[in-house]
């Protein structure tokens, strides 16, 4: 599945299409950042991840 779609999913991340970087700062985002996947997950993650960590 596409990360874009992932992350545009208005069941995981209210109205998507709006920047409202407020929306982290609520106490149940815990369950958002579950489902946020900038790099990836699993054995095929992004490579640029660990070049990003050592920056």
């Amino acid at each position: 599945m596409s990360t874009m779609f992932l992350h545009m999913n208005p069941n995981i991340f209210p109205d998507p299409y709006t920047f409202n970087p407020d929306r982290w700062l609520v106490e149940d985002s815990s369950q958002m950042m579950l489902d946020l996947a900038p790099f990836s997950k699993g054995p095929r993650m992004r490579l640029g991840l660990k070049y990003l960590l050592h920056v």
